[in-house]
């Protein structure tokens, strides 16, 4: 899936940001829930928002791990995992380093880096912050 990213500092001709992955993304205060899916026959749910896990309301941003160590920076975007805050690119990326690590982890939850939404990999549904108002 591709998304809009979130940049630190100014991008070049070809839109790149020179200081990719570095920064912090904002948890929202009140959580997360299911985003409304009009195509699903049900309701889409996560069986993983009720589980504990820390609360930070920022998580550091450091770069695709697998990339970067590979001495690679060509992620399309950055997803961070709730339960560990391991940073890994998308699936839109050559590498879908994010579903790689909650397959390899079980940790069912990344956030987006460029916009105020996660991912359930387990539940393959759409989580947008609490606050952004009633289901429909």
């Amino acid at each position: 899936m591709t998304h809009a990213g979130d940049r630190t500092g100014s991008a070049d001709a070809r839109g790149r940001d020179p200081g990719r992955g570095q920064g912090s993304v904002r948890l929202p205060p009140a959580g997360w829930r299911t985003a409304p899916d009009g195509g699903r026959p049900r309701p889409p749910a996560c069986r993983h928002l009720d589980e504990e896990r820390p609360t930070p309301s920022r998580l550091p941003v450091t770069g695709c791990a697998e990339c970067t160590a590979a001495g690679r920076q060509d992620w399309v975007h950055l997803r961070i995992c709730l339960d560990c805050g391991h940073n890994g690119c998308c699936d839109s990326s050559a590498g879908t380093h994010a579903w790689q690590h909650a397959a390899d982890t079980g940790h069912p939850i990344a956030v987006a880096v460029e916009e105020p939404w996660a991912w359930c990999y387990a539940d393959e549904v759409f989580l947008v912050p609490d606050s952004a108002g009633p289901v429909q």
